[in-house]
């Protein structure tokens, strides 16, 4: 290859060009044509496929390839599904989803060979999995393999605590995890972080005077890495894929003016971001809300890391996307067969009504209210929630425990109503508001989105203290978000109107999900994947049913007879 010195470039060697050269200057203009044109359709590709792609920072498109093999909605079968369960405050969203899995594979083998009716299925323990784990990282299960050392020093398992882990690991500790699957019976889930992490009430695991009924053996781990590949993947083996993935947040520019939580924070003394209204502060929120759909808003900002199962595919709703089996609780989400289009939204209401959703809250009319002081006419509606009547406007009160920590305190102020974090705020019964431009029959509330706003508004509410009624005040919160009102407030009845086992299942368009797993933070062993295991299991230990007896329970998926069914 030539030096650099020795490359002809007509173009660096016009300055030494003389007008008495008409020949070889009219070649030189017919290069420069040429390239000026290359040039020009360079860049107009270049847009073209920018614009198809749309790979701009947050704004992903996914285009579903319709395959014929596959249909456009699908979930796992009845015999693989089992409910629900929540994690609550502890980090164990790894050993939810692994279970999940295997009391998948359970339920299918145990319907079949007559150990459990088609009713029912068995539930093993997160618990008393999490714990062996644990033990055999740290040596008192018996010295650590040295083919799974890696693991064990990885996340939580380091650290002794179950925090952090892989659904994969499953597989690769598949020599020595064959008989860490128990019935739930035997060592029950313990909420408490810490030292809750080693609890299974006095039940030595390594030395069981009963042992594991179920001789699992994990023969083989497939993983996929695309949306249609995953679908196909979950319609082979109809079972569930395990996926480990960043949570990202959706972000929120808040004006620095004296709406904002924000405003003596350091966006905004320092200016960090112009924005329409002079300078912002960015404000991150959760991507979802209790409704259990994912959503993203502005540039993403990443919340840590999460575990679930895909359960299936709706390319007909919500602009196309999986149903994931969460475990974070069953008060939020929605049934399967909700977001499978199968039945009624009154049908979910007898199910699945997420009364903590702030899309399930009515606004309550001022005037009417102050003159009748009856929430249940203000408006006259009834729903159904449950089986049970809901009558006229939801009354909230301040969400969280009674007593007033600092956090609560902070909590409240950065969610835009910072009376929720001390006594007297928290003594008030509270509602939404009704816009004043509705006809009645719309319910709307009543929220201001400023000018340049992004999403974040301002709510407008209704507060009265018991036996005050005809005082009733109208007040507002600071710049918060719809995300934010579902922290900041609860219905009061909310316990007269809770979720059912069928609930805890949430849904994720292809776009929100690519976003995640391209934004998945690699640490650790750390990656985004999708997961499918092969488990096999030795049916002579099905023989002695009184050892999975108690942990033997009832589930089938409802079934509706009509769109307007209660049962």
């Amino acid at each position: 290859m030539p030096s650099t010195s020795e490359i002809e470039d007509p173009l660096i060697n016009d300055g030494e060009m003389k007008e008495d050269k008409p020949v070889k200057q009219k070649w030189l203009w017919s290069l420069y044509t040429i390239l000026t044109v290359m040039s020009l359709i360079t860049l107009a590709l270049t847009v073209t496929t920018l614009i198809i792609l749309s790979t701009k920072l947050g704004e992903i498109n996914y285009t579903v390839v319709n395959s014929p093999s596959l249909p456009s909605a699908y979930v796992i079968p009845e015999n693989r599904i089992t409910p629900v369960k929540g994690q609550l405050a502890r980090g164990t969203c790894w050993i939810f989803a692994t279970i999940s899995l295997i009391e998948s594979s359970l339920r299918k083998i145990a319907i079949e060979n007559g150990s459990i009716r088609p009713n029912e299925y068995i539930a093993l323990s997160e618990q008393a999995y999490g714990k062996l784990m644990l033990q055999l990282c740290n040596g008192t299960y018996e010295a650590v393999p040295d083919d799974i050392k890696t693991f064990c020093e990885d996340g939580g398992m380091g650290k002794g605590k179950t925090d952090d882990g892989e659904i994969e690991w499953v597989y690769y500790f598949r020599k020595y995890n064959s008989e860490f699957f128990y019935p739930n019976e035997v060592c029950p889930y313990t909420v408490r972080r810490g030292k809750g992490d080693w609890e299974c009430d006095g039940v030595d695991l390594k030395n069981p005077t009963k042992h594991s009924p179920f001789n699992i053996q994990v023969n083989s781990l497939k993983s996929k890495y695309t949306p249609q590949s995953i679908k196909e993947m979950i319609y082979d083996t109809q079972g569930p894929v395990g996926w480990g993935h960043a949570t990202l947040g959706r972000t929120y520019l808040y004006p620095c003016d004296s709406k904002s939580p924000f405003i003596n924070n350091e966006d905004c003394m320092l200016h960090k971001y112009p924005c329409e209204n002079g300078f912002c502060s960015k404000v991150s929120t959760l991507s979802f809300g209790y409704d259990g759909i994912f959503k993203l808003q502005g540039e993403p900002t990443n919340r840590g890391g999460h575990a679930m199962n895909i359960v299936g595919w709706n390319d007909d709703y919500l602009g196309v996307g999986f149903i994931i089996k969460n475990s974070w609780t069953l008060q939020s989400g929605h049934s399967m067969g909700y977001f499978m289009g199968n039945h009624s939204l009154f049908n979910e209401d007898q199910i699945c009504p997420t009364y903590n959703s702030i899309n399930k809250w009515i606004p309550m009319n001022y005037e009417c209210f102050k003159t009748n002081q009856d929430s249940e006419m203000c408006p006259n509606i009834t729903r159904t929630f449950v089986g049970i009547a809901n009558h006229g406007a939801t009354v909230l009160v301040c969400a969280g425990a009674n007593s007033i920590t600092e956090t609560t305190k902070l909590r409240a102020n950065d969610y835009g109503y910072e009376p929720c974090g001390n006594d007297e705020g928290r003594s008030y019964y509270y509602a939404l508001e009704m816009t004043h431009e509705t006809d009645g029959s719309s319910y709307k509330p009543y929220v201001e989105y400023p000018k340049g706003s992004d999403g974040y508004a301002i709510f407008h509410l209704l507060r009265w203290t018991q036996g005050n009624e005809a005082n009733v005040e109208r007040v507002q919160t600071n710049y918060t978000t719809w995300q934010f009102m579902e922290r900041l407030f609860t219905p009061k009845d909310l316990s007269n109107f809770l979720n059912t086992e069928h609930c805890g299942y949430y849904f994720m368009s292809y776009d929100t999900f690519l976003e995640h797993d391209l934004r998945h933070p690699i640490g650790g062993h750390d990656t985004y994947v999708f997961s499918s295991v092969d488990i096999k299991f030795d049916h002579s230990k099905f023989n002695d049913k009184e050892l999975f007896k108690n942990s033997t329970l009832e589930y089938q998926l409802p079934v509706f007879s009509g769109s307007l069914d209660f049962n």
